[in-house]
């Protein structure tokens, strides 16, 4: 197999993607910006209790 082969079997991705492995879960609460559903990310260095993100860009990091 060459290289262009094996090109195009991958999925193209976008920068809006998630990183893998980064949302912890997907919410049913609805966006104050959008209405479009939320998504609970997971605990980084930056916000270690977690953040609600949506795709328009809205973020709130959690307190606890």
């Amino acid at each position: 197999m060459n290289i262009s082969d094996y090109m195009k079997q991958m999925k193209r991705g976008s920068k809006k993607d998630d990183i893998p492995g980064t949302v912890q879960e997907y919410l049913d609460e609805p966006c104050p910006a959008c209405g479009k559903k939320l998504k609970l990310m997971k605990p980084c260095c930056g916000s270690p209790h977690g953040t609600k993100e949506c795709v328009c860009g809205w973020k709130i990091q959690l307190t606890s």
